[in-house]
C-alpha cells in the first residue's frame, strides 16, 4: 500500500523500469496513456501504490493525485473515488495543502462539472521552478450501468484536448480483463495508436529472500533490530515457491 515504499522490496529492476516507461510517457507527443498489464496475482497494485507511487511524487516532472477504480462511481466511491483521492492528496503533500483549500464535497461537485478546471488548479498549486507535473489513473472493470455512465463522463473530461492541460493516464489490467480495459480506452475517444502496455511478470522466487529479509535490515537501520534465522528464510521461501500466486 501507499505509505509502505520502506518495506516494499523485490521489485527494484520493475520499478526502474516503470518510472522509465512514465517518463517516456510524459516526453512523447503521440502518446496519452500507459497500461501496466500483469497476470493475476503478480502484485500489480502494491507496485502501483509502495513502488511507484511515492516515488513519483519525488520527481519534479509529476503530480501525483489519485489511484482511482471505477467499481461503486469513479468519482464519488468513499475509498477508491477521485474525489476522495484528490482530497487525501491534500492531506498528504505539504505543497498541495499549502497553496489550495478544498473540502472533499467542493472536490466531488467540482470533478463532475470541471473536472480539467480541477486538475488544472491542484497543478497550478503543485508547480514547482520547473512548472507543472502530471497526473495518473489507474484501473477499470465491469461496471452497474450508473458507474458506466459516470467513468464515460469522467474519461470524456479527461481526454478531451486542452492547450492548457495535458493529461496523462496510466492505468493497471490483469491478463484476462486487459483486452476489455483497451477496449474501453478505444470507445472514449483513445485509440490503440495513443497508449502502450508494458508487462509485469510475477516475481521470481530467485528475489523472495529479498522480500522477507528486506524489512528486517530496514528495521535495523532504523534502531529497531531485527533477525530472522536463515532456516526460517530458507523455509518461507520454499513454502512462497509452491503457492499457486506469489505476491
Amino acid at each position: 500500500m501507499e505509505g509502505d515504499e520502506a518495506i516494499f522490496f523485490g521489485r527494484d529492476l520493475e520499478i526502474r523500469d516503470g518510472l522509465t516507461a512514465i517518463n517516456e510517457l510524459r516526453a512523447t507527443v503521440t502518446k496519452r496513456a500507459l497500461v501496466f498489464q500483469a497476470p493475476s496475482g503478480a502484485g500489480k497494485s502494491s507496485y502501483l501504490r509502495a513502488g511507484l507511487w511515492r516515488r513519483l511524487r519525488q520527481q519534479p516532472g509529476f503530480t501525483p493525485l489519485a489511484i482511482v477504480r471505477s467499481a461503486k462511481g469513479v468519482v464519488r466511491n468513499d475509498e477508491w473515488g477521485f474525489a476522495a483521492g484528490l482530497f487525501d492528496a491534500l492531506a498528504r503533500s505539504d505543497r498541495l495543502g499549502k497553496n489550495l483549500s478544498l473540502t472533499l464535497s467542493e472536490i466531488e461537485d467540482r470533478a463532475k462539472s470541471d473536472l480539467p478546471g480541477l486538475l488544472a488548479q491542484f497543478a497550478d498549486a503543485d508547480a514547482g521552478p520547473a512548472g507543472r507535473r502530471i497526473d495518473q489513473a489507474e484501473e477499470m472493470t465491469a461496471l452497474s450501468p450508473e458507474d458506466d455512465a459516470e467513468l464515460d463522463h469522467f474519461l470524456a473530461q479527461v481526454l478531451e484536448p486542452r492547450p492548457s492541460l495535458d493529461i496523462r493516464l496510466v492505468l493497471t489490467a490483469r491478463d484476462d480483463s486487459v483486452d476489455a480495459t483497451l477496449a474501453r480506452l478505444a470507445k472514449a475517444g483513445l485509440p490503440q495508436d495513443q497508449f502502450e502496455t508494458q508487462r509485469l511478470h510475477r516475481l521470481p522466487p530467485t528475489r523472495f529472500d529479498d522480500i522477507i529479509t528486506g524489512p528486517a535490515k530496514a528495521a535495523e537501520r532504523s534502531g529497531w533490530p531485527l533477525t530472522i534465522e536463515p532456516q526460517l528464510v530458507d523455509a518461507l521461501v520454499t513454502l512462497a515457491t509452491h503457492y499457486p500466486f506469489s505476491h
